[in-house]
């Protein structure tokens, strides 16, 4: 696998094409969607109000009220967002320009880590352009309010000083952004055991006598699960333990559906990288040769998203380090295989292989683009019809507005659910839940009038149902505001319709028609 040179075959170009119509696209659809007013991904506008309690120094993991209730993460992405808002200020339009530059930083290191395992540049452009190419496939996180391009990044850096690393200071430096991983999101645990797993396993390799490494595993200590468990209260909040680790372990759960949707994601999106990858590891095996830091954590990458299956309900960015780990196994791997087997043929073999890569991650790009002029329009018309209402108005899926009007409850459904989802949730959670929301939805005494603007009809609803019982339907807004809508996802949250208003005597009067024979 050489550069592109004179005596290039035709085939290089045309995939050197395709890698660089992939990355230009993604780049049209992030510049798309870098400035639309509203959430498109659910949780939006709930982290920004995250990164404003970071921002101004309050805890974030505070007792969940119905102004706000944190979610079920590690905070660190918080307060690197809070970072670039001080020089960027503090908008939607700042977090989702810190996830791209989270993105572009996990695109150089794909690149780094190409060129030096292969010394073929075109093979880095190649891996750039099935991670550009993975968008959708991997759930459309590439350029949105969340963690999970620092997750990669900070793994993939982590990973890089180690694998190449002759010292113990370069060894404590990887294992100090894999510790980093870990605080971005949980899932980066996994990637911390296995750095220290990998040290380790180098060591008794080289025949050290004890471990040479054992800085980064003491480091690790007390980092890692010292830190979490001893976290001041004062500074990120008393209910921290609560939301990042009693929340998520009630997801915790065996379900067939998420293991097919694991299947027919490497299936559909990833079966060649996938092959390439497990016909290296067997290939090294089989000689005796040593594996490198790459091959080593593609277990780790697989055992990352096997973990991710035993939490149903989640979008597909849970699998985003191991989908991107694939990509990055496949491409080392096919120079590896060339020239080991050599009944491949040496252009053939890599071009079929890359083609289908590329065509088994092409997606059609027209329902991601969203029309931002009307989007701004809708917006602000959602702001004046909140504004004109004759009572407090709680959206639960949108949270708290971005701009041009503060609603007195804005804690988002997302994380209200989260405490009451799962097989080990109880009825004590479901009332926490109701006895956090009764201030914002069922008013005391001459309180007047109070709306719900949902996205769902309220009877539909697997958390809000309940208020069924207490709200009747105002209007239906239609498509007035479908310009709003998130980007499309395996779970996404729909545009703002329904306008509800709390009058338990008519909704008691309307559930006794429906009774009637």
């Amino acid at each position: 696998m050489n550069p592109l040179s004179s005596r290039t075959p035709l085939s290089h170009y045309l995939l050197s094409f395709v890698a660089l119509a992939n990355i230009g696209l993604l780049c049209v659809i992030a510049a798309n969607h870098l400035g639309f007013p509203l959430n498109l991904e659910a949780m939006e506008t709930t982290v920004l109000d995250h990164v404003r309690r970071a921002i101004s120094g309050q805890p974030i993991y505070i007792e969940p009220t119905a102004q706000f209730a944190p979610l079920a993460y590690n905070p660190l992405y918080y307060y690197v967002c809070a970072f670039f808002a001080q020089f960027l200020g503090l908008s939607l339009t700042t977090l989702r320009e810190v996830t791209l530059l989270g993105t572009a930083a996990c695109a150089t290191m794909i690149y780094l880590i190409t060129l030096r395992e292969t010394r073929s540049k075109w093979l880095g452009l190649i891996s750039l352009g099935l991670f550009a190419a993975s968008y959708q496939a991997l759930g459309s996180y590439y350029d949105v309010a969340h963690r999970d391009t620092w997750l990669l990044f900070l793994i993939l850096v982590g990973c890089y000083l180690i694998g190449y690393s002759n010292s113990r200071l370069r060894d404590t430096s990887g294992i100090l952004l894999l510790l980093a991983a870990f605080w971005m999101k949980q899932q980066g645990a996994i990637f911390l055991l296995g750095g220290i797993g990998y040290l380790l396993w180098r060591d008794l390799r080289a025949g050290a006598a004890w471990f040479r490494s054992w800085p980064a595993a003491l480091l690790t200590l007390c980092l890692g699960p010292l830190l979490y468990l001893l976290f001041p209260t004062q500074f990120i909040g008393p209910a921290f333990h609560y939301f990042t680790w009693n929340v998520p372990r009630h997801w915790t759960e065996f379900s067939t559906d998420e293991i097919r949707a694991l299947a027919e994601l490497v299936a559909r999106h990833f079966a060649i990288p996938a092959a390439l990858a497990g016909a290296s590891l067997q290939l090294s095996l089989e000689r005796g040769r040593p594996v490198g830091i790459w091959t080593f954590f593609l277990p780790v990458a697989f055992l990352s998203a096997v973990m991710a299956t035993l939490t149903p309900g989640s979008n597909m960015n849970v699998f985003i380090p191991f989908g991107v780990w694939l990509i990055l196994s496949g491409v080392l791997a096919l120079p590896k295989l060339t020239r080991a087997l050599p009944w491949l043929p040496p252009v053939l073999f890599p071009a079929v292989a890359l083609t289908l890569s590329f065509l088994a991650l092409a997606y059609n790009p027209v329902p991601i683009l969203v029309q931002k002029q009307e989007a701004s329009v809708a917006y602000h018309d959602l702001v004046q019809l909140i504004q004109q209402l004759d009572g407090p108005v709680y959206a639960p899926w949108v949270g708290q507005l971005p701009s041009g009007a503060t609603l007195i409850s804005a804690a988002h459904w997302v994380p209200l659910e989260d405490m009451q989802r799962g097989p080990r949730s109880t009825r004590v959670d479901v009332e926490l839940v109701h006895r956090i929301l009764s201030p914002a939805v069922q008013p005391k005494g001459d309180a007047g009038k109070v709306y719900l603007l949902h996205n769902v009809p309220l009877k539909d609803d697997r958390l809000l149902g309940y208020l069924a019982d207490s709200y009747v339907l105002q209007q239906d807004l239609g498509n007035r505001f479908r310009a709003l809508d998130c980007v499309e996802r395996r779970y996404t949250g729909s545009w703002p319709r329904y306008l509800y208003r709390y009058d338990p005597q008519s909704a008691l009067r309307l559930s006794a028609a429906h009774q009637r024979p």
